[in-house]
């Protein structure tokens, strides 16, 4: 059996971050998973067109970063959001203009007209980590 523990330990071993996305067309969610495959210090672990098994999985595979959509069938983005008790880092995605004093918890919002490569999903992504973990306060 191979020993991983040197391997996770090891300082140079690169660490993935974990990304779910949700959206409701499978365009885009594939023009995600094509961009993802370029990028090589993340990883798509899945993605899902409908919210309610979307927010099933963030509560099971506990990723890094979520890119979620805000206008979907069901529940809309900020509902999905509302429903999980530990709540990743967001980047919220859409077509749509979101309004920036709306109460809620992303951390990052991407129009979708602005990712036009994988290095601009790999900034965005990299960014996310950046910001500060959330307090139950926020």
């Amino acid at each position: 059996m191979a020993d991983f523990t040197s391997f996770a330990s090891n300082p140079l071993t690169p660490i993935m971050t974990t990304c779910i996305a949700i959206d409701d067309d499978p365009l885009f969610l594939k023009l995600l998973e094509v961009y993802f495959d370029e990028i090589f210090d993340a990883v798509l672990i899945s993605s899902w067109e409908n919210p309610v098994k979307g927010a099933l999985a963030i509560a099971k595979q506990n990723p890094d970063v979520v890119l979620l959509d805000y206008d979907m069938p069901y529940m809309d983005g900020f509902q999905m959001l509302d429903s999980l008790q530990t709540i990743p880092k967001i980047i919220l995605i859409s077509g749509h203009i979101i309004e920036p004093n709306h109460d809620t918890n992303f951390d990052l919002f991407l129009p979708k007209s602005q990712l036009t490569s994988p290095d601009v999903l790999k900034r965005f992504v990299s960014e996310v980590i950046k910001t500060p973990d959330r307090t139950p306060d926020n």
